[in-house]
């Protein structure tokens, strides 16, 4: 089946740029593919050739005012207010196609799908958000005033900086926990009967919901030092206090090569008024 895909301004000003340059029909077809990468045929090379000549030839900037389909139902200036509210809500609520029309009146009159795709079009799409802790409202402006800090330090200081974070995993105390573990491992998803006959097969079952919980915690540190990174895992009594382990685990690596020592938290409210800890040693 034929392509139905319209031409934009590059592909126009394409075809009648090889006509100009002499290229046959031929040769503008086998160079030139339509915006959604179909083959061009000869009739439509022809008459996008005809079209360009009749709008004033390589005067013409492309953009067909009357191509043959309905008017665009929304302006400019509802696609960028659209826009905009998007931007302006998407941290504070819930935006979906209902929010939109209830906010902006004049996007009423048309369709959820017009509205889904005005977005696609300004390169939105409805995906989820990133799993990522964020930076407590409280602690933003010490924490941009930490960052300027950082960024006039001179090279040589920040190549005497390390920097440390740390992990938690659990080890099975009993033969239970290592299988719920175990099963784990093996990811959310299974191939399994549609109709949901063996869902509950002990070998399409998941694992216990507390399985992240469960064992014996232990800590891994990790501290990046003079290009090196170096590895530690301790107790949670033992680590929890992150810059005095840090400390008393590498002192002798930190006084050769380190003037500081940043235990950096992305969301640390008991922690300093900079969200870190600075430890000189």
């Amino acid at each position: 089946m034929a392509s139905r895909a319209r031409f934009n301004p590059y592909v126009r000003g394409m075809i009648y740029g090889m006509h100009m340059a002499g290229a046959p029909l031929d040769g503008i077809t086998d160079a030139v593919r339509k915006p959604d990468g179909s083959a061009l045929t000869q009739q439509g090379a022809w008459h996008c050739i005809g079209l360009c000549k009749a709008n004033g030839g390589a005067r013409w900037d492309g953009d067909a005012q009357n191509p043959g389909r309905r008017p665009r139902k929304t302006t400019v200036a509802m696609d960028n207010a659209l826009v905009s509210l998007i931007f302006k809500h998407r941290a504070s609520a819930l935006v979906t196609v209902v929010f939109v029309k209830k906010m902006l009146p004049q996007w009423r009159a048309v369709s959820n799908t017009t509205v889904e795709r005005r977005l696609g079009e300004a390169g939105l799409s409805y995906l989820s958000r990133r799993r990522k802790s964020l930076v407590p409202s409280q602690h933003k402006a010490a924490r941009l005033r930490w960052a300027r800090w950082i960024k006039r330090r001179p090279l040589v200081e920040l190549g005497r900086y390390a920097y440390s974070d740390g992990t938690v995993f659990y080890l099975g105390r009993t033969a239970a926990e290592a299988e719920d573990q175990s099963r784990a491992a093996l990811g959310k998803y299974v191939w399994r009967q549609a109709g949901g006959s063996d869902a509950l097969y002990e070998d399409c079952v998941g694992p216990s919901s507390y399985w992240k919980a469960q064992g014996v915690p232990v800590r891994i540190w990790g501290l990046l030092a003079n290009g090196v990174l170096h590895v530690s895992m301790a107790g949670i009594a033992a680590s929890r206090s992150r810059p005095d382990y840090l400390v008393s685990r590498w002192h002798g690596l930190l006084q050769r090569h380190v003037l500081t020592l940043l235990a950096v938290r992305s969301v640390a409210p008991r922690w300093s008024s900079l969200c870190c800890q600075t430890v000189n040693v």
